[in-house]
Order: structure tokens, then sequence, then C-alpha cells
């Protein structure tokens, strides 16, 4: 009873686990659009400042170059940094623990698969290895490409936010008050010091990069156990001649 009930503990934990990874995943995807969606509102206030003649009739530009719209979008940003910021405080343990697990059941499951190529495992572990693989895999190419599209976003922003300052610094015949230039340039400081990531526990970020680090750790951990796999058999083969060597004689 004690060993069903431990099975059914760990069972629940990892589907815990493996359920609290996919609720994290969408909350970056839902944050990741809305910061999408504020770098389109920029783009139309940059459009505005550098192409003229793109201008449609069902827009009202005179709006887009007021300070307030500039003003709101700056604080649309400074509200999707705090939500950002408060999905590491309470998500990157969790988000430490996943990646943790995904990178031991990944080198575990391919290792017993090189095990049973070796002829050393059944040859139906390899079935069940690669069906676990698969969606763990998956699951945190999507987490961590998704991660990968908000360090993207956040630089298209602060792109977007140069190119307004120095359209405001070149174009004189604009009759850009102070007051929103120093808008600007308070935005573009804002974007140098709440720069947007998603962390595990501030260990590393999580994008593209990671997907890399996580892979170089699996191709080391795996060289090692097969070294220490074949010095093992290399010991029993060993023994074993030693010991049919003494009974010959």
């Amino acid at each position: 009873m004690d060993k069903d009930l431990k099975f059914v503990l760990n069972c629940c934990a990892i589907f815990a686990m493996r359920l609290r990874f996919l609720q994290l995943q969408m909350y970056v995807e839902l944050l990741n659009h809305y910061l999408w969606s504020l770098n389109e509102k920029l783009q139309q206030v940059v459009s505005l400042k550098t192409n003229h003649d793109g201008q449609l009739l069902d827009i009202d530009y005179k709006h887009l170059e007021t300070l307030e719209y500039l003003n709101h979008i700056k604080e649309l940003y400074s509200s999707i940094y705090e939500a950002f910021h408060c999905l590491n405080e309470f998500g990157q343990a969790s988000m430490f623990a996943v990646t943790a697990s995904y990178f031991l059941d990944c080198t575990c499951h391919i290792y017993w698969c090189l095990l049973a190529l070796d002829k050393l495992f059944p040859a139906g572990s390899i079935v069940s290895s690669v069906i676990t693989i698969i969606p763990l895999s998956l699951n945190t190419y999507k987490f961590c490409y998704t991660c990968q599209l908000v360090k993207q976003e956040c630089r298209r922003t602060a792109l977007l936010v140069t190119r307004l300052y120095v359209s405001d610094a070149n174009c004189n015949c604009l009759e850009l008050q102070r007051d929103y230039k120093s808008l600007v340039h308070d935005f573009s400081l804002q974007l140098l010091h709440q720069k947007i990531v998603v962390t595990g526990k501030r260990f590393f970020n999580f994008d593209l990069q990671c997907i890399f680090g996580i892979c170089v750790l699996i191709v080391t951990h795996l060289i090692i156990l097969i070294q220490f796999t074949k010095s093992d058999n290399n010991s029993v083969n060993i023994n074993k001649t030693e010991v049919h060597a003494s009974m010959d004689n």
C-alpha cells in the first residue's frame, strides 16, 4: 500500500507540475500579445512622424501626435513590465523546477534508449521513452520560443522609440513641444532600465539560447553516463574472464 500511495503521489506531483508549466506558458503568450499590441500602437506614431504619404483616411492622426497618446503608450509599457515582474516573482520557482524536471526526464529517457539499443534494456522501452521525450521537448521549445518573441518585441519597442526620438530631433518643422521630446527621452531611459525577460529563479533566462544550453547539458551527462556504463561492463567482463580462467586451472 505504501508503494502504491507513493506512486500515486508522484504521478499527481508530475501532473500538477506540467499543468503549472502550461499555465505559465499561457500567461507569457498573453503578455507577449499585449506587448505586440503596444508596438503596433507605437508603430502608428512612428509612421506618422516618418511617412506622411502613407496616411489613411479613417485614422485620427491629430490624436496620435498628442502628448497624451504617447504618455498612454508609456504607461501601458509600465503596466506590461509590472505584469512580467509579477510573473517572474510568483512563477520563477515553478519554471525552474519544471525545467530541471524536464532536463532530468529527457536525459534519463535518452539514456534508456541508448541502453535499449545496446540490448541492455527491453526494446519496448524505446517506444515509451520516445513518447515521453517528444511532448516534453515540444513544450520546452514552445515556452522558450515564446520568451524569445518577448525579447524581440522588447527590442522592437526600443527601436521604435529611438526612431521616434531621431525623427523629432531631425524634423524641426513638426513644431513638437519640449514636453513631447522630454517624454520621448524619458521613455527611452525607461526602456533601458526596464528590460522584459522571463527568468528561472534568476539563474537563467528563458529563450532559444536556453534550449541550446539544455541540449549541451544533456549531451554532456549522456557522455558521462555512457563512459561509466562501458567501464562497468568492461570490469564485469574482466571478472568473468578471470573466473573462467581460474576454473579452467
